[in-house]
C-alpha cells in the first residue's frame, strides 16, 4: 500500500467521515485524485460510502490498526516513545489555548467566546503560534521516521499562513483544516502508534 493510501486510510479513521474535497486540501491533491484512492479502498472493502461521506468499514478499521502496528515497528520503540513524549509534553500547552479560544473565564463561570474582544483573541493566537513553533520540529522528526506523516507539517504551516492572513477559522474550526484539527489528529495518530506497541 502506498504512503498516500496509508495516509488516507488513517485520516479517514481519525476523522470518522471524510469527503474527497476535504482530503484533497489536506494532501495538496485534486479531489479526483483522492476519489480514486477512496474508490480503490472501497473496492477492497476498506471504505463504505454514506450520505455524510466515506467511513472505514470493519475491515478498514482492522487495516488501520495493522498499519499503526507496522508503522510502530518501522519507527522503532526508542524513536516512537521519544516522539510520543514530545507530543504529550505539548498537551498542557495546547489544551488551555484551544479551550480559552472557545470559552472565556468570567467571575460567573465560563461563557462562550463571541470573538468580539480582539485583544483577547490576538493574545491567544500569539500563544498558539508559540506552541506551534514547538510542534513544528516534532512533526518534521515524525515525517522523517514515518513518511506518511510528512503531511502534518505542511498542513500546520498552511493553517498558520491562513491565521497570518487574519482567517481566525484556522484556530479551531472543524470545517477547515485548522490548527486544532491537525493537533488532535497528530495526538490520535501518535497515541495509536504508541498503543500498538505498549498495549
Amino acid at each position: 500500500m502506498t504512503d498516500l493510501r496509508r495516509a488516507v486510510l488513517i485520516a479517514t479513521k481519525l476523522k470518522g467521515f471524510v469527503q474527497a474535497a476535504d482530503l484533497a486540501g489536506i494532501f495538496a491533491l485534486t479531489p479526483s485524485a483522492i476519489e480514486m484512492v477512496l474508490e480503490a479502498l472501497e473496492s477492497e472493502g476498506m471504505v463504505v460510502s454514506r450520505l455524510a461521506g466515506q467511513k472505514l468499514s470493519a475491515a478498514g478499521a482492522g487495516q488501520a490498526a495493522a498499519i499503526w502496528a507496522e508503522d510502530a515497528r518501522f519507527i522503532g520503540i526508542r524513536d516512537l516513545f521519544r516522539i510520543a513524549e514530545d507530543v504529550e509534553q505539548l498537551a498542557p500547552i495546547f489544551k488551555p489555548i484551544l479551550s480559552d479560544w472557545r470559552m472565556i473565564k468570567t467571575k460567573d463561570g465560563p461563557t462562550r467566546n463571541t470573538h468580539r474582544d480582539i485583544a483577547y483573541d490576538d493574545a491567544l493566537i500569539d500563544e498558539l503560534f508559540s506552541a506551534c513553533d514547538q510542534l513544528k520540529p516534532i512533526l518534521l522528526d515524525l515525517g522523517k521516521v514515518l513518511p506518511r506523516c510528512g503531511f502534518y507539517k505542511g498542513r500546520l504551516e498552511n493553517a498558520l499562513k491562513a491565521l497570518e492572513e487574519a482567517d481566525t477559522r484556522f484556530v479551531a474550526d472543524d470545517d477547515v483544516d485548522s490548527v486544532a484539527v491537525i493537533w488532535f489528529e497528530v495526538v490520535g495518530d501518535v497515541s495509536n502508534l504508541k498503543g500498538a506497541v505498549s498495549g
